[in-house]
């Protein structure tokens, strides 16, 4: 039990510590530093690939959707209020407020039989 406890102590300050990493790479983006938003673009280019892969279905359409996702990102950062937050800003609303285009969004996630 005590090291189930140790590992989620390590995971919450490995949590930490990435959150107060975001916000040093928000401020040094906001700053003219644009390696520091490759790094953030690294850090969640799977979390925001892999949701629109469960929405679409088609992994290049997927990786499409995640790259306008991150360039409407690095065109609206200054507006994010919350850096600290980045994670939850660009994997959830930011790539569904993309304009909906009939290729992408009108033909639903087929299952394989």
């Amino acid at each position: 039990m005590a090291q189930i406890t140790l590992r989620k102590e390590l995971m919450a300050d490995d949590f930490k510590q990435s959150m107060s990493s975001d916000e040093q790479l928000i401020s040094e983006t906001l700053g003219g530093d644009v390696a520091a938003f490759g790094t953030i673009v690294e850090r969640y280019w799977n979390m925001v690939v892999g949701l629109a892969m469960s929405k679409i279905g088609e992994p290049a359409e997927a990786e499409d959707i995640a790259q306008e996702s991150f360039m409407k990102a690095y065109s609206q950062l200054y507006s994010l209020q919350q850096p600290s937050r980045v994670a939850g800003w660009l994997v959830f609303p930011l790539p569904w407020s993309l304009p909906p285009d009939s290729r992408r969004w009108a033909t639903p996630l087929r299952r394989k039989s």
